[in-house]
């Protein structure tokens, strides 16, 4: 009984502070974000990390034929828009 109560104040506490949208997402759109990201990989998208904090941004690219994974370039937000505007007149993915 205790245990729910916690469970309920906390999921009012999630309410307040979310202005858009559910709480939780169901499964099948959790599946919708999913297969949607995968397709956006699967045509060459870049993957982001954000890691040190959320400092620095890790760009990989996914190899899919080989099973591997490199690493572009780890570059802090300021670089990370020089980078993407460079890529973008270049026309490079």
């Amino acid at each position: 009984m205790v245990h729910s109560r916690i469970k309920r104040i906390k999921l009012e506490e999630a309410r307040e502070k979310i202005t858009i949208g559910p709480v939780f997402l169901t499964r099948y759109e959790k599946a919708r974000i999913i297969g949607a990201r995968a397709l956006q990989v699967s045509l060459g998208a870049p993957i982001l990390i954000d890691i040190s904090g959320n400092h620095l941004r890790l760009m990989a690219f996914i190899e899919f034929k080989h099973n591997r994974l490199y690493v572009r370039h780890i570059v802090t937000h300021a670089e990370y828009d020089k980078l993407t505007t460079k890529y973008r007149r270049e026309g490079r993915k």
